[in-house]
Parts: C-alpha cells; structure tokens; sequence
C-alpha cells in the first residue's frame, strides 16, 4: 500500500508542478491538466492514466517491466536528443521521475535547451 500512497502524493505534485509552470513548458507539452479529470482518476486508482494526461501530445512514452519486476518509463519528447529512461520499484512512479528528469534537463535552467524541433528518427 505504501507504493500506491507515495504514486499518489508523487502523482499529485507532478500535476500541480505543470499546472503552475512556465508558459513555455505548458505551450510545449500542449496541455492545460483538467483538475477535476485527474482528481478522479487519482482517486479510482488509476495513476497511470491520471500521469498520461500531465504528459501531453508532445510526449510519447513506453512502459515495461523487466525480468526482475522493476518497472521502466521510457519518454520520448519531441526535439529532444535522447529518450529519457526511468527505473522504479512501481510504474507510476518511474513514469513520473522520466517525466522529472525531462522537466530537468529541458527547463530547469535558464541555459536548458528547450526543446522546440520536431525529431527525425532514421532507422
């Protein structure tokens, strides 16, 4: 139950960090978090879906599980370089700390490379 409580209170911090943000971190992830529409979905139990709707159009995202049963977030943000990659003991919450580490790289300081460009993949 601790795991689903600390998703919780993770999940609700993330929410109220995009929802007082930046315009420019808002305009990039595209999205205006619906307070009432997260509220419920926190409250169903539902952090994975409630932590979707903070990541926007602009993200794009795979969840896995490895062998040993650690979760990993992978987020793929548009006109960054690389993917950011997180690892957790639950989904929620290396989907939050991928979306953290984003957050960090990108907009955290005043000479952060803000993401802007579309990215090429080639393969």
């Amino acid at each position: 139950m601790a795991q689903v409580e600390d998703g919780t209170h993770l999940a609700k911090s993330l929410f109220m960090v995009v929802a007082q943000a930046p315009a420019v971190v808002r305009d990039y992830l595209d999205i205006c978090p619906d307070s009432l529409q997260f509220q419920e979905l926190v409250e169903l139990g539902a952090l994975e879906s409630a932590i979707l709707r903070i990541y926007g159009p602009n993200v794009g995202f795979m969840m896995s599980r490895n062998a040993e049963g650690e979760a990993i977030a992978t987020i793929a943000c548009l006109g960054a370089e690389e993917d950011e990659i997180a690892f957790a003991s639950s989904l929620p919450i290396a989907m939050i700390s991928a979306m953290c580490q984003m957050f960090r790289k990108h907009f955290s300081e005043p000479d952060a490379s803000p993401l802007t460009s579309r990215r090429v993949r080639t393969h």
